[in-house]
């Protein structure tokens, strides 16, 4: 072997050794090991098919004129109000109220039409089984489906970056409020879609999953309210119904459209100069609005201390979404298999 190059040499010396004198490679292999769990051929495939076909891109568009359209809509009106060039210059706070508002409330609408017949439509097209026959886990299954739907919902915040520049450059909106907006916005995807696939795994037909998919995201953004204010007129049968703190406060504060509206808002009054802001929540005392952060809206949660309300309920949004994806593996078991 002294006419081969020494790594030739090396490499056929390594591939003849026993299996248990080989150098081993930890970070290698673990590298390898996690990918190989990382990869879920169900998302892959889903997201094969939905890119490669035409309403994605139909998707995409109709989602941008949308959002975009409002983001001009609000910029030419700020505009047409403003008096001199520094308070166009200032809008980039209300620009950016604007267009998180118009992408949380889109999406909203958006993830159960994509997560509601990732399994109900496979039992209306009869290739459930075709899946089932596959080594993969019910688990792997439905993780995959949930992945490959909300996998286009991080393809529309991405496609909105551009819209939130002008926002940035505009001045008033900072790196952080877009990542914390980012953020929530992902968590309360994940959660609508967990529910939505819950729906879905649930019954046999696309409209009817897709109809009980959207009671349940409403039921998400509405019924913390409708407990908060059931809750204060059970408490105070004699005085009129008040929310907004205490028990009734933390019931608020777990609601999307709650967390959204704090997020939301504490920007936007970064231009008002430090005012005092509300409290939700028990016995929370005010604080200073700082600009560079949600500090609007405090929730007392008790021994836990006093959070952010949008922290609040983004924590509740990803305890929501681990329920109803760890129930939707439970149904398409038994559903599945009988």
């Amino acid at each position: 072997m002294s006419g081969v190059p020494g790594t030739v040499a090396l490499e056929t010396s390594r591939q003849l050794m026993p299996e248990a004198t080989r150098p081993r490679h930890p970070v290698r292999e673990a590298a390898s090991a996690l990918a190989a769990l990382a990869y879920n051929p169900v998302a892959a495939r889903e997201l094969r098919a939905r890119m490669r076909g035409w309403h994605t891109a139909a998707l995409v568009t109709g989602y941008l004129c949308v959002v975009g359209g409002v983001g001009y809509l609000g910029y030419s009106g700020i505009e047409a109000s403003a008096s001199d060039v520094v308070q166009v210059g200032g809008a980039g706070s209300t620009l950016f109220t604007g267009l998180a508002a118009a992408v949380m409330a889109s999406l909203a609408l958006v993830v159960p039409g994509l997560v509601a017949p990732s399994v109900s439509g496979e039992r209306e097209r009869q290739t459930l089984d075709l899946l089932l026959v596959t080594p993969l886990r019910p688990g792997r299954i439905v993780f995959g489906k949930l992945l490959a739907a909300l996998a286009v919902a991080v393809l529309l915040l991405v496609a909105c970056a551009p819209l939130f520049c002008v926002a940035y450059l505009l001045g008033g909106v900072g790196a952080r409020e877009v990542l914390e907006l980012v953020a929530f916005s992902l968590v309360a995807s994940f959660a609508v879609g967990a529910l939505a696939m819950l729906a879905s795994v649930s019954f046999r037909r696309v409209s009817a999953a897709t109809i009980v998919s959207y009671l349940l995201m409403l039921t998400l953004a509405a019924g913390p309210f409708v407990a908060a204010y059931g809750w204060a007129a059970a408490s105070q049968p004699e005085q009129p119904v008040v929310t907004g703190t205490g028990a009734e406060g933390v019931l608020e504060a777990v609601s999307p459209v709650m967390g959204a509206t704090a997020l939301i808002n504490a920007n936007s009054s970064c231009g008002t100069g430090g005012l005092v802001t509300p409290v939700v929540g028990n016995l929370a005392p005010p604080v200073v609005n700082t600009c560079g952060g949600p500090a609007q809206y405090l929730t007392s949660l008790g021994p836990l201390g006093t959070w952010q309300t949008w922290q609040a309920s983004i924590a509740f949004s990803a305890v929501v979404g681990a329920g109803a994806l760890g129930a939707s593996v439970f149904v398409f078991k038994k559903r599945a298999l009988t």
